[in-house]
């Protein structure tokens, strides 16, 4: 298989050793080891403990790390102490504000892999694919929007300025998935809630499958899922 540039897009990465951060520093060693070149595009860690790590306090707000032969680009995020609803939006917008100078930086790359949380990085994997022309692939571990309104109660019970933020969050969404060319997620249950969201191609249920492109063999409108 030719050597491909991918580029992770995703707030939690290494030295966090849990949940999204763990996924996403094993998923791409394993490329890196297959001789992949890979950046990744990141913050500052902070989970679970919703902090920044101390040894990262002191260290500038863009910061560009070396992990053995993986390019990793971090943006020091807002990191809320007591996390709400309104707090973890301006979590999100500022990762995502910050890290778009990030993939700024990135000058060529055949595929971008979005880890969703968050959402709103879709976006930030959808300019750098106009820019590279590259495959955009999202991996959804969690569907934020969806926590957040079960939070909040069912769609019925939410009303006013709640269920106008909602609506414009779901159809941002809505919008943010049809620009994906490859969708996975982690479970059959999320599988049924991706179907709702976007059309992807299927892959085999291999990791190296990533690291190929549609046009690199058949593809089916349909979607795959990964265990971790």
């Amino acid at each position: 298989m030719k050597k491909k540039v991918i580029t992770l897009i995703g707030v939690n990465f290494y030295p966090e050793d849990t949940a999204i951060g763990l996924y996403s520093t094993q998923m791409v060693r394993y490329f890196a080891e297959k001789g992949h070149t890979i950046n990744v595009i990141t913050g500052f860690p902070y989970y679970p403990q919703w902090s920044i790590r101390e040894e990262y306090r002191s260290k500038p707000k863009y910061l560009q790390e070396k992990m053995n032969d993986i390019n990793i680009l971090r943006y020091k995020q807002y990191v809320p102490i007591r996390p709400s609803f309104l707090k973890r939006v301006i979590h999100l917008l500022d990762f995502t504000y910050g890290s778009y100078f990030n993939i700024r930086k990135i000058k060529q790359t055949d595929i971008i892999i979005v880890v969703v949380p968050f959402t709103a990085a879709i976006l930030l994997g959808w300019l750098l694919k106009r820019r590279t022309k590259a495959m955009l692939w999202v991996h959804v571990q969690d569907f934020e929007f969806d926590a957040a309104l079960q939070t909040n109660g069912s769609n019925n019970e939410i009303k006013g300025v709640k269920k106008i933020v909602f609506n414009l969050l779901f159809a941002i969404e809505k919008y943010l998935f049809s620009k994906v060319d490859v969708a996975s997620t982690i479970s059959y249950t999320m599988l049924e809630k991706l179907r709702t969201k976007t059309k992807a191609m299927i892959k085999d249920n291999n990791p190296d499958s990533i690291a190929s492109r549609p046009s690199d063999g058949p593809t089916i409108s349909s979607f795959i899922i990964i265990f971790v």
